[in-house]
């Protein structure tokens, strides 16, 4: 008997393919390189979640598949966050809380980035000290490199508004 794939399911398998491409977008060599992330596991986790943060903008205000989207997405970010850590030789005994605690770090960027596009109006200074703060935790960095991310985002969201919603819907971006 053939197997019926439910919504559910379909919505799983685009949002792994989403996630897989905002964490290779996320992996790129120009972040750690010329925008002089730190390439660390928390540098590395500030560039999936800002990646995240552009898919789940250009979700928002969407409804009916746009929301189960983004809720399979998170499901597939939080899970694959477990599966790091345990990789990376976090005992079973504290995974969970650790998770917890990236899955709240998680929001919290996606809150901030969201509250400074949404209150910005075209000035990219509440962006900017959103970025400061959580991708160089308010570290001595260079105003022009954070400048620079800061129109990487506002172009990125540009592209992602300009792209079908049903590509987005199918796990396709960027």
């Amino acid at each position: 008997m053939p197997s019926v794939r439910t919504e559910a399911t379909i919505y799983r398998h685009a949002a792994r393919d989403l996630y897989a491409a905002l964490v290779k977008r996320a992996r790129q060599h120009v972040f750690y390189r010329d925008f002089e992330v730190p390439d660390t596991f928390d540098g590395r986790f500030e560039m999936i979640a800002l990646h995240a943060f552009l898919i789940f903008f250009r979700l928002k205000g969407q409804e009916g598949r746009a929301e189960d989207m983004a809720q399979a997405l998170m499901d597939i970010i939080i899970a694959d966050l477990d599966e790091n850590l345990r990789q990376a030789g976090v005992g079973d005994l504290s995974v969970g809380r650790h998770v917890k605690n990236l899955a709240r770090h998680l929001l919290g960027r996606i809150a901030a980035y969201d509250a400074a596009i949404s209150r910005s109006k075209g000035d990219d200074d509440l962006l900017c000290g959103a970025l400061r703060r959580n991708i160089y935790n308010s570290g001595s960095i260079d105003q022009m490199i954070v400048e620079k991310l800061a129109a990487y985002v506002g172009g990125q969201i540009d592209d992602l508004a300009a792209q079908p919603l049903e590509d987005i819907l199918n796990g396709k971006i960027f």
